[in-house]
């Protein structure tokens, strides 16, 4: 591999550490408990963003795939196959940070 290339699961593996008081919390519930989980769930999801967004040499577009890549191995969603949970992790992804750039412009990571 050469230095220049990208490796998603690599970047995954090395930054999946870095969340595992969300993943033990997030595991803590059971199915029928999803309504109390999203607390967690939405917490993981801004420190996902927020460390994934300070990786400035990455490009927007691999920042979206090591979040969403990070979501889908912590998260579970019961009856999605892994490729329809990255699309769920994708549009969610997606309205998050748009909603952070129309609030907070383009450099908010610095601002929050």
């Amino acid at each position: 591999m050469e230095a220049t290339e990208w490796d998603v699961n690599q970047a995954i593996d090395e930054i999946f550490e870095n969340f595992s008081e969300l993943i033990i919390a997030l595991k803590h519930f059971k199915k029928s408990e999803w309504k109390e989980a999203i607390p967690v769930f939405v917490s993981l999801i801004r420190e996902v963003i927020s460390q994934v967004e300070g990786l400035t040499h990455l490009t927007g577009d691999q920042k979206r795939e090591l979040a969403v890549g990070i979501l889908n191995k912590i998260v579970d969603i019961p009856l999605l196959t892994e490729k329809m949970e990255a699309t769920v992790f994708g549009i969610i992804i997606d309205v998050s940070v748009g909603f952070l750039n129309n609030l907070f412009g383009k450099n908010w990571i610095e601002k929050i």
